[in-house]
Formats: C-alpha cells, structure tokens, sequence
C-alpha cells in the first residue's frame, strides 16, 4: 500500500516536470523557427482506439497524447534521435532548409538547449505565485480552549473570547496572536483585549513558562498562558475505573453524540460508516448540553441523565494487516446519574 501510494505521488509528478520542461524545449524551437516533428505529453501509442486517438497536427507539427504519464518528449527537425546520432527522422516534403536545427546560429541552439532547465526553474516560482494568490487558511483569533486551572482559566479568560489585541499590539489571526504569548519567558503579566458578546475588555493574565521541543528536537522554554485554537471535540478519557462515568458504562474514546432531550432514538446499533459525528460542536458544548439535561431531569424528578455515545470498535485480531477495514462503531444510549459537573462524573 505504501509503495502504490508513492507511485501514486511521484508518477504525475514527474509527468509534469518533464512536460514542462519539453515544453519550454517546444517553445523556444518555435519561436527560433525550427521545424517540430512531434511533441508528445506522455509515451507509448496515442490514447483512444482506432481512429479515435488523440493525435492530430498543425503547422506540420504532430500533436499527441500517449498511454504512459511519464514525462514525454519533443522531436525537431534536423535533431539527432538519442542513442543512435547516426540515423536521423524522415525529412517531410515541404522542409525548407531554415527548418533544420542544425542551420540555426548558435546562440539560438543553445536558447533551445536550456529552454528546458528553464521552464524547470520558472515552474515553482509561478506554483509560490498561484498558491499565494490564492491565499492560505488562517485561523481566526478565537479561543478555542482553556485549559483547567492555567493562567488563562484563574484570569476569566473563556472559551468564544476573540483576542483584539496582545499588549496593545492589534491582532486579527491567530498566529498573530499566540506568537507573541509564545515568546515571554520573562515572566509578568500579558495584557489582553477580547471580545466578549459584543463587548471589549481588557484582561491581565500572569504569563507562566512550559518546556516544548524546538524543530531541533531540542528543549526550549516558551511561555504559556493555557489556551488554544483548536476545539476540544466532546470525546471522553474516563482515567479510573471506580468513577461514576465507568460505572454508568463510559469509556476513554467514546464520542458523545447527543445528551438529554437531544437524543435521536433512531440512531442506535452500528453506525453506517466510520465518520464519527456529533451533535455536540465540542467540550463546551457536551458541558452545556449536561447542564441543560440535569436541569431538565431534576425538574421532572428523574435520577439519571441519558447520553448518546458512539463506541468505537475494538479490531478483531490485533494483529490485523495495516490498512484493513474497521469495524463499524457501535452507538449506545447510557444512563448517568444525575450530577451539574462533568467533573464530578469522572
């Protein structure tokens, strides 16, 4: 699997640096006013069948489009086929002697010579152009999670918050943002500007310092506050066993789909797929949702709390060849007991 997934990669890549360099090759000959015979995107016989193959000419050029994606080539008039310089192409009819290659000065051979080296060195300077015109994803400045009892967290800092500005310094991506939080290890305090519910405040958080891995592997201190972009998606890690979440039939990996009133009872057995999806957007969102649920079943004097969970399913032999297909996960409605945390469920 491996080794098709390369062939998979390399193949159209190296297809389209060798027309691209061809091309340059076809260009250049063109516009000196060589004849060119053939130029082929690809080997091998032209694809179609029959009479309907992809092969036409123009300009006593033969255009065609070969059944191997392995590169392709350009023949020019007067040009020595490679591997036997000795034997030369067919000379069409109608060839005017300034066709030939050989009759073109020198400064024009060589043009044709390093058009292909050329187009090579140009094609990843107009692939930077193209990928930076169309513009990279950027995250927005929204925090995402907060980290338990960190910096961030003790100073009112909460998820949804959008940081306006660091020290005074406007932001309006994320990287703008977490780059210079990153970069204080000198202890203090971080003034921040967020956007809560329409409305700015400005917030102090302490700066703390953590040990991370540079790209050198090696261990720097950059400075932490404990919060992210990314979302914390509603999956559980359930670490002890005598918790009520174990006992309620909870495992580390299950996904909560829904809770409370939220439940769909025809969602249940195994799921149609591997995707996993759920109602719940992330953790903030699970929490909330258990909240509302408690508040509902203490109101109708109920003693439990319903939460719809997706489980995924253990691989039938461990030892199971890479690439083998899942089992598909299995959906389970739980009953937990009632309970305004989610800490306190474990």
């Amino acid at each position: 699997m491996a080794i098709f997934d390369t062939l998979v990669a390399v193949i159209p890549m190296l297809g389209i640096l060798i027309v691209v360099h061809e091309l340059g090759h076809f260009l250049v000959a063109k516009a000196c006013g060589v004849r060119v015979l053939k130029f082929s995107i690809g080997f091998g016989s032209p694809i179609g069948f029959g009479r309907m193959r992809m092969r036409w000419e123009r300009n006593g050029t033969e255009y065609v489009i070969g059944w191997i994606p392995l590169g392709g080539f350009v023949r020019m008039l007067g040009e020595p086929m490679p591997g036997d310089e000795e034997f030369a192409p067919p000379v069409p009819d109608d060839a005017r002697p300034d066709e030939f290659l050989e009759s073109k000065p020198v400064w024009q051979k060589l043009a044709v010579v390093f058009a292909g080296p050329a187009m090579n060195m140009v094609l990843p300077i107009v692939c930077l152009l193209g990928i930076l015109w169309v513009g990279f994803p950027r995250l927005d400045s929204v925090i995402g999670m907060v980290e338990a009892n960190s910096p961030a967290a003790l100073a009112g800092i909460e998820v949804g918050d959008r940081i306006r500005s660091v020290d005074g310094e406007p932001v309006s991506w994320w990287d703008e943002a977490i780059v210079p939080i990153t970069e204080r290890t000198n202890g203090g305090s971080l003034s921040l500007e967020i956007e809560r519910d329409g409305e700015v405040r400005k917030i102090d958080v302490p700066m703390a310092t953590q040990k991370t891995r540079d790209r050198f592997g090696s261990f720097v201190d950059t400075g932490w506050i404990g919060i992210n972009n990314r979302r914390l998606a509603s999956l559980l890690g359930v670490p002890s066993a005598e918790s009520l979440a174990a006992r309620a039939g909870l495992q580390s990996g299950d996904l909560v789909l829904a809770v409370g009133d939220a439940i769909d009872p025809g969602r249940v057995g195994l799921a149609e797929d591997n995707a996993r999806d759920s109602d719940l957007e992330d953790w903030e969102a699970l929490r909330a949702a258990h909240a509302e649920a408690v508040v509902e079943a203490q109101r109708a004097g109920r003693s439990v709390v319903l939460w719809q969970v997706e489980r995924q399913a253990v691989p039938i032999s461990p030892a199971a060849e890479p690439g083998a297909a899942r089992p598909p996960p299995e959906i389970l409605t739980l009953s937990l007991p009632v309970q305004s945390d989610l800490e306190a469920l474990g």
